[in-house]
């Protein structure tokens, strides 16, 4: 492949997209003391443990990936079945046409 057909395939362009948005949040959440700010929105409110939900917030990326992985795979099997299916219905109807 040339480098503009990379460059420009999904393959290349997802992780891009991805590793850019991830640094530019970093970014905005580093000039804005983002942390430093929650947490005092937090402190007003210590005896609902909302520090809590913030963590569950930050561990929400795993299960979701989790989620997506096994979607995908199911699509990917269900896709590979349904190819299957059509292929064994043509052949019979191939069969079909010829006894004909």
């Amino acid at each position: 492949m040339k480098l503009p057909e990379i460059i420009s395939s999904r393959i290349f362009c997802a992780p891009l997209i991805t590793l850019t948005s991830t640094i530019a949040i970093f970014a905005s959440f580093h000039a804005f003391d983002t942390f430093e700010q929650l947490y005092e929105l937090t402190r007003h409110y210590a005896e609902m443990e909302l520090d809590e939900y913030v963590l569950n917030l930050l561990s929400l990326p795993l299960p979701i990936a989790w989620f997506a992985y096994r979607r995908t795979r199911e699509v990917l099997e269900g896709t590979v079945k349904q190819a299957d299916l059509e292929n064994t219905w043509l052949s019979r109807e191939n069969c079909n046409r010829l006894e004909r």
